[in-house]
């Protein structure tokens, strides 16, 4: 008689060839883990956390997010919502917040205390737990007037300065949020041998409030009254606007600092950053995340903008008075006499120069367009530079909104740069819609993103999909299979090349940052990505995953998969809607999980699974390192008596037998339900008292090795026993072995019953222990049986071990079965 012992379980591996010589292969592997070597162990359960949130038709439970110790919810495609006291009490914010792609879902980072969301209406930000979701970024400044004032005061004769204006505001987390920078404000102070002061009248854009604080920055003397001042500008002046000043979306400041005053240079001056780097808000992104300290925004769309140059006043190519210029369908009137607040603007037909006169026309309109009150839709700035050309106009859109303004005039629309025409929508605004860009933030700074920090990645026709960084790179998924990585420690060295192209990442949220590498699946099955290449993890299952490549087998894959990384378990959870496959990175081995769930994450406070489910509830991962760890959902009973093993419930509602029933330490299975009587049966006598209890659910562990055969298959043997060995294993674990082989394919199934255990005599059911005192041991456990007489004789056999009791808290190590080699011919 010969023995083959399987002290090996290596995980799932159904894709080579079941008859090859591999121990420890498994072809089923359902809700348990293998996070030794060769040891199988069941899944940990999962309960209802908290209270539900109401699902509309169709809709789910997405993402989930830490923020501050707390998790916060995407849910029903357009709430945001964060647990308000730890128990799962579900708060929402205000507002709407939809994923701007379907397939990614909404993505967030966390930096400077805060935390950043992609959604359709651009990046959000959320800078304390029951704070509210705002705008990422701060609002561009506008421009305003300047006028001489005073018999003496500190600007010199025949000097010129410049002004600008940076709105911003201190967040929860004591971080001060600088926007860009106004366009400049110019004014001279002719040869007259006199001094003075300034009065500037600053416009204020929609969305200040008392919160926020504005500065003013001045440049010193220019070398005469004809020369344009630099851009080397000093603070001179901060302040908070009043609700006043709000109101009437504009203020007024006196200007009598002395030059020797001024303080810190402004960001944007060309000894600093420079004006291209001025602090313009985020763009919309599909995917975000954080690099070497920068946030990278992908898959972009700018506001919408259209750039004007006023090349003309009078004269036979230029604007007269009474033109009109229509944008976005509100008109502004050229006039002689300006009147912005009725949309009137002034055409400058007297200053000494022509670039002089353009300049004042278009600073005029620019006014004109921001405090128009009938314009609510767009603003503009002059952007022409001290060193630059004059007329230069900005006119962009206040918001995200994906939709163009037309630009009409009603005569000489050669005025204009480009040539403006009478009618139609063939001068429209554009936005940049970039599928293929990365735009990347200032170091440190989040929500500043100068509008020359990108790079644009492939073919601009094909889309990124997901952008990932690890460690020492990022990676770049397209749409059309290219991978590719960026390198390097800032904007101004990160270096883009292509990676690989061939794997095609295959549902966007499958992608999952674990141990510095990404793990994802692609048409290639599940592939890990680090520095160092692609390496294919998935080979052993293939065959029970390729379907989901299939739209037309597999249509929702894309929207409902998703996949999760679990550091401290070692884990990478591959959702696809119908079932989980979880690969561990220590042992290597796949396995499954019978869940179906919509969204989940590892919560980074408690460190436990977090699942979302059509119900509307949140189910939490049950971590407590006990036997009470292994059941699923639970449900709350109340106990009006107990007779020996017998059980009132107030009401048995859901109750149902093969689940157990618990109160503290006491635990019972139950073995029948009387609907009639409310009364369940349990299998122990235990100190069940009335109150309250739950009921839970059992979570159903199936291990089944490939066929074993003894190492030939082609050769007759009679099996006759075989034992199950366990690392651990508690009594009245009831367990089943179940077999079948190559003749006889119904299963046959063995109960087991462990006995190594210290259990006093009068606790279990007459005849399950012998008779007399008490059996100790520890948990070791090798359980022996006998092949049923029909299934001995065979090729090979398919041996299954079964788990289906609550607080199943089992290591299994292997199996051994005893065989009789007898002939290579054999008759079926």
């Amino acid at each position: 008689m010969a023995r083959q012992v399987i002290l090996t379980i290596d995980g799932l591996k159904t894709n080579p060839s079941p008859h090859k010589e591999q121990p420890g292969a498994l072809k089923v592997a359902e809700n348990v883990v293998i996070d030794r070597p060769n040891t199988a162990k069941s899944r940990r359960g999962i309960k209802r956390y908290g209270s539900p949130v109401t699902l509309g038709s169709g809709t789910r439970i997405k993402r989930f997010f830490n923020f501050e110790d707390k998790i916060i919810i995407h849910y029903d495609y357009s709430h945001l919502a964060y647990d308000s006291d730890d128990t799962g009490t579900w708060v929402d914010y205000a507002g709407s917040y939809i994923a701007p792609d379907s397939e990614i879902g909404i993505r967030s980072i966390k930096q400077l205390g805060s935390i950043y969301f992609t959604t359709t209406n651009g990046i959000k930000k959320l800078d304390g737990i029951t704070n509210s979701i705002v705008d990422a970024g701060m609002v561009k400044a506008l421009g305003g007037t300047a006028d001489l004032v005073g018999a003496t005061g500190f600007f010199t004769t025949d000097t010129q300065v410049a002004y600008r204006i940076v709105w911003g505001k201190k967040d929860a987390n004591d971080i001060n949020v600088i926007g860009a920078v106004s366009q400049r404000i110019e004014i001279a102070n002719a040869d007259t041998g006199d001094t003075c002061d300034v009065e500037l009248t600053i416009q204020i854009p929609t969305g200040i409030t008392t919160d926020h604080f504005y500065q003013i920055y001045r440049s010193d003397f220019s070398a005469s009254a004809d020369d344009v001042a630099n851009d080397e500008l000093g603070l001179i002046y901060e302040d908070q606007p009043t609700a006043a000043e709000i109101t009437a979306k504009e203020f007024t400041f006196t200007d009598n600092v002395p030059s020797s005053l001024r303080g810190a240079t402004i960001y944007t001056a060309p000894s600093q950053e420079g004006i291209a780097n001025s602090n313009e808000i985020p763009p919309l992104a599909k995917d975000i995340t954080v690099y070497k300290n920068s946030a990278i925004y992908a898959n972009t769309k700018t506001r919408h903008r259209f750039y004007l140059t006023i090349i003309g006043v009078a004269g036979t190519r230029g604007i007269q008075e009474d033109d009109t210029i229509t944008i976005g369908g509100v008109t502004y009137t050229a006039k002689v006499i300006e009147d912005a607040a009725n949309g009137e603007f002034l055409i400058d037909t007297i200053s000494a120069s022509t670039a002089d006169q353009i300049a004042n026309t278009a600073r005029s309109l620019v006014k004109t367009i921001n405090k128009y009150s009938s314009n609510t839709t767009v603003y503009a700035y002059y952007i022409s530079g001290y060193d630059d050309l004059p007329g230069k106009i900005l006119i962009e859109r206040r918001d995200l909104t994906d939709t163009s303004f037309a630009l009409t005039v009603s005569a000489n629309g050669d005025a204009y740069n480009p040539v403006l025409p009478t009618s139609g929508t063939t001068q429209s605004s554009e936005n940049e819609t970039k599928i293929n860009r990365i735009y990347v933030s200032k170091p440190g700074i989040p929500e500043a993103v100068p509008i020359t920090n990108y790079f644009d990645i492939g073919s601009q026709s094909s889309e990124i999909v997901r952008v990932m960084a690890l460690r020492d790179s990022v990676f770049i998924f397209k749409d059309d299979g290219e991978l590719y990585r960026l390198i390097g420690e800032d904007v101004f060295s990160f270096q883009i090349s292509l990676f690989d192209n061939t794997v095609k990442l295959w549902g966007a949220s499958t992608a999952s940052v674990f141990n510095n590498q990404i793990y994802c699946f692609t048409d290639q099955g599940v592939v890990a990505v680090s520095d160092t290449g692609i390496e294919v993890k998935s080979w052993d299952i293939e065959d029970q995953i390729l379907e989901y490549l299939s739209a037309e087998l597999q249509p929702n894959f894309k929207s409902d998969a998703f996949g999760l990384t679990y550091e401290s378990n070692r884990l990478y959870i591959l959702s696809t809607g119908e079932e989980m496959f979880v690969y561990n990175s220590f042992t290597d081995s796949w396995t499954t999980w019978a869940l179906v769930k919509d969204g989940g994450f590892v919560n980074e406070t408690d460190d436990k699974l977090y699942f979302g489910d059509e119900d509307g509830y949140i189910y939490q991962e049950k971590k407590t390192y006990t036997k009470f760890d292994y059941s699923d959902d639970e449900l709350v009973v109340t106990i009006n008596s107990r007779s020996g093993y017998d059980i009132v419930l107030a009401d048995v509602t859901g109750v149902s037998v093969g689940d157990s029933i618990v109160q503290g330490s006491n635990d019972g299975h139950i073995t029948a339900v009387d609907t009639s009587t409310n009364t369940i049966t349990i299998d122990q006598l235990r100190n069940f008292v009335a109150g309250a209890a739950t009921v839970e659910t059992p979570i159903e562990c199936t291990l089944e090795w490939l066929p074993i055969s003894a190492g030939d298959p082609m050769m007759m043997k009679r099996f006759t026993e075989m034992t199950v060995i366990f690392r651990d294993i508690d009594y009245f674990q009831q367990y089943k072995v179940k077999v079948k082989n190559n003749f006889n394919p119904v299963e046959n199934e063995i109960t087991m019953t462990p006995t190594s255990a210290s259990v006093t005599w009068g606790s279990f059911p007459w005849g399950l222990m012998p008779w007399g005192g008490t059996v100790t041991g520890d948990n070791n456990q090798e359980n022996r049986t006998y092949f049923p007489i029909a299934y001995q004789r065979a090729l090979w056999q398919n041996i299954s071990i079964v788990m289906e009791r609550c607080f199943t808290n089992f290591t299994l190590n292997g199996v051994s079965v005893m065989f009789t080699p007898s002939s290579q011919r054999f008759e079926k």
